[in-house]
């Protein structure tokens, strides 16, 4: 007996319905749209969260100044950690501005910093203190929820969508199923002569 490929076996078989050829090609559309897409979608999706954070970085820079505070208390000590790393606390601080004009808030401190040790603030234009621009892990992490988002967002879309086919072939398969059996009911109701 002469062997088949696997896609030559499922058209040559009698049962196989033409929505059926079509399930499998739909399929193994989805299968490599996941396996070329995704990763496109990902690297997509994660250098337009880092052009977009390097520009929000640029703008805040541009916006925001740095000026030299002075701790007005000690931080709390260091407290042991299961992943290691410093721990930071939320400590006031005093700085004087460009204009001479002296200003207080809080700033976070690592572990054990005391009274009169140096930090950095971040003022607007107006001398108000602001978050530090975004940098570093920050705009890291901002680059892999992009990209991460990216992706699954694609795979929601291509899933759907092979969701969709899936019901319009199982719809068009219970139709097919439909008309042959009212040509094969009325033949299963005689009685034998």
């Amino acid at each position: 007996m002469k062997k088949q490929l696997w896609w030559r076996q499922r058209r040559s078989n009698p049962l196989c319905r033409r929505s059926d050829v079509i399930e499998s090609w739909v399929n193994l559309v989805t299968a490599l749209a996941l396996l070329l897409l995704l990763p496109a979608a990902a690297f997509t999706a994660g250098r337009a969260a880092h052009t977009a954070g390097v520009q929000a970085s640029r703008e805040q820079r541009a916006s925001r100044h740095p000026v030299a505070a002075v701790l007005l208390e000690n931080a709390p000590g260091a407290v042991p950690r299961v992943g290691g790393g410093t721990v930071h606390y939320d400590v006031k601080v005093r700085w004087t501005g460009v204009a001479g004009t002296v200003g207080t808030g809080t700033v976070k401190a690592d572990s054990g910093s005391l009274r009169g040790s140096r930090a950095t603030v971040w003022l607007d234009r107006t001398g108000q203190q602001v978050p530090a621009p975004v940098a570093g892990e920050e705009l890291m992490s901002l680059t892999w929820v992009g990209g991460a988002l990216g992706a699954v967002c694609s795979a929601f879309a291509i899933v759907m969508v092979r969701g969709l086919v899936r019901r319009g072939a199982d719809r068009r398969r219970m139709g097919e199923w439909e008309r042959a059996w009212a040509l094969t009911a009325p033949e299963w109701g005689r009685r034998p002569v």
